[in-house]
């Protein structure tokens, strides 16, 4: 992985490279704008879901990933349709998050597609780029005094999403590879942008993935790993200063306020609507039944009737009267929990460990593997719509690369026959 050098990274070829549909991915609120109602669907997402067939009709390179989960999205569509049967209710949200899934794991073929046919170089080129257009909007919004910055997409935290999710780890990628200076400039705008948000869960984000390259990383030597250390601990006072010293009055140093004074009163889950709803999956385990629909699920997009039914009324209340869409699940998990059940939470989790595993082999792969775990652990608080491109991005750049690996092997034991 990462062969070649910063002449490769910026090389720019002529003709047009499918790594250039990668801009579109921060591009969620013009499709939102346009009227197509879904909060998290960017324009990536919607080229993704036309261009899927087209790549289905010239061949798919198959893998183990690639049927595991066309399989378990087949398991999900079976038990809605079933649990449809018996509550024909449910089968306008049943359409709705098929549609949903196709448009998720369009992006992740299409994905694999790109990191399969174009150079690592030219795909970090690419992201960086968007990275630069996500820019643009940010200084107009602070021209306009909007001090809380979202870019091009719908909410700050979508925003930070993408920053902690796929700016990040690309920059780690190309820390040994882009000229000193220009290299902190990007860190240093990319931290700036990530403040400018506001958004406590982005921190969170990137904690989870910054754990999970520290662990699984075998080429970090242990000074890098110190390096690493100090730069989040110097990220925590920075943002601790700034949030709660210098600019006290703002959205985020109000939320950590309320919520350490609602928890003594009401509990850490209950303490706030932004909480419960991140912690909508340990809810749902609390309220846990032993019935054929708890085990084997009640549909996806069964939230939509059964929310207030699922969780305690007090929480899921307080839950609805925020939701722009009314039943939108934060929680990755948690949503697979209601459509799968018990069963298909079991069997994601199984599938998910069993990749990580296989990825863990591959000393090339340690950080995208580090990463990889950052966001499937992050699974359990977030990454809630099937369309967010961050929950499909790593998982289709690991199977690509395993695939690129399984090719040389291959190639090799040939030449030796």
């Amino acid at each position: 992985m990462l062969e070649g050098g910063t002449d490769l990274l910026l090389t720019r070829k002529r003709n047009l490279s499918p790594s250039l549909l990668i801009i579109l991915v921060p591009f969620e609120r013009v499709a939102f704008r346009l009227g197509v109602p879904v909060q998290s669907l960017s324009l990536f997402g919607i080229v993704a879901a036309v261009f899927f067939p087209l790549i289905v009709f010239n061949g798919i390179k198959k893998s183990k990933l690639v049927h595991d989960l066309s399989l378990f999205f087949s398991y999900l569509i079976v038990v809605s349709l079933v649990n449809a049967i018996f509550e024909p209710r449910l089968l306008p949200y049943i359409t709705r998050q098929t549609i949903a899934l196709y448009v998720g794991f369009s992006q992740f073929m299409v994905l694999r597609y790109i990191f399969l046919n174009t150079s690592e170089g030219e795909v970090f080129r690419v992201v960086l780029t968007s990275f630069y257009l996500t820019l643009i909007p940010t200084l107009w919004q602070l021209f306009h005094r909007e001090y809380r910055i979202q870019s091009f997409y719908t909410e700050p935290s979508h925003y930070g999403q993408f920053l902690a999710f796929i700016v990040w780890p690309t920059l780690f990628l190309l820390r040994n590879r882009l000229p000193r200076v220009k290299y902190y400039v990007l860190i240093l705008l990319w931290l700036v942008s990530l403040l400018l948000t506001f958004s406590t869960t982005s921190v969170v984000r990137l904690f989870f993935v910054i754990f999970g390259i520290l662990f699984f990383s075998k080429n970090i030597t242990l000074k890098m790993k110190i390096r690493v250390v100090f730069v989040v601990l110097l990220l925590v006072i920075t943002v601790y200063f700034y949030v709660f010293v210098i600019n006290s009055n703002n959205y985020m140093a109000n939320i950590v306020r309320f919520i350490i004074a609602a928890s003594k009163n009401e509990g850490f889950f209950e303490s706030s609507v932004s909480i419960s709803d991140r912690a909508v999956l340990f809810l749902l385990l609390r309220k846990t039944q032993l019935s054929l629909r708890w085990f084997f699920g009640h549909g996806l997009g069964a939230e939509a009737l059964e929310y207030q039914r699922l969780l305690p009324a007090s929480i899921s209340d307080r839950i609805l009267s925020q939701k722009q869409f009314g039943y939108y699940i934060a929680s990755l998990y948690g949503k697979i929990f209601v459509g799968g059940g018990i069963l298909g939470l079991a069997v994601l989790l199984w599938l998910l460990m069993k990749f990580l595993r296989k990825c863990s082999y591959f000393k090339n792969l340690d950080v995208i593997t580090g990463v990889l775990f950052g966001v499937i652990a992050y699974g359990m608080i977030g990454l809630g719509a099937f369309p967010m491109v961050e929950l499909w991005y790593w998982l289709a750049y690991a199977d690509s690369e395993l695939l690129k690996a399984r090719g040389k092997l291959s190639s090799k034991v040939g030449i030796q026959e």
